[in-house]
Order: structure tokens, then sequence, then C-alpha cells
């Protein structure tokens, strides 16, 4: 079965109409590796959404834009899949340098 590793990717629609990506760790992942993940979601722009469980997110105003970002961010960080809430899917995402 496939399904997160480290980090649990989602994308969903508010109800503004926005398209929310959102990130958090699901294992501990030592105090490098965190400190490395805060560093990239920064250098995505992503706003800091909530402290228990840590969670980075980012808004898209179309839906386009909203799963190329979950599938590059997916990419960057080492998973296979993100959830995608607004269509209900998990997505497969294919690994770095081959797609």
């Amino acid at each position: 079965m496939i399904g997160c590793k480290r980090f649990r990717i989602e994308l969903w629609r508010c109800a503004s109409g926005a398209f929310h990506v959102s990130v958090m760790p699901i294992e501990f992942l030592g105090r490098e590796k965190f400190k490395a993940w805060i560093r990239l979601c920064k250098r995505h722009f992503m706003s800091l959404a909530s402290r228990q469980p840590w969670r980075f997110e980012n808004a898209f105003s179309n839906y386009d834009d909203a799963v190329f970002f979950a599938k590059s961010l997916a990419r960057q960080l080492g998973e296979a899949v993100f959830f995608d809430r607004a269509k209900g899917l998990l997505m497969l995402v294919a690994p770095k340098g081959e797609g």
C-alpha cells in the first residue's frame, strides 16, 4: 500500500474558494531535518498555520496551481503521495527526475 512516509501533504478548498496546500510531519524528524523542513517551507512562502501539530500552508486561487505546488513539494520531501481533499483522492507523485 502506498502512503506517507514522513510528511502529510494535503490540498483542500476553503469556503472562500481558495485552494490550500498544507504540510506537516507525521513522525519524529530530528533537529536537523526539522530545521531543513522549516527552511524549505519558508523558501516556498508557506506560513505557519499551527504549532500543535506543526503545520505550514500556502493558498492558491486556482486548482491547477495548487496541484502543481503539492506535487513539487511532495517530490522535494521524498513523498510518493499527497491527499487531495478537494476531490477526495490520494494522488501519486513521480519521484525526482521521473516526471
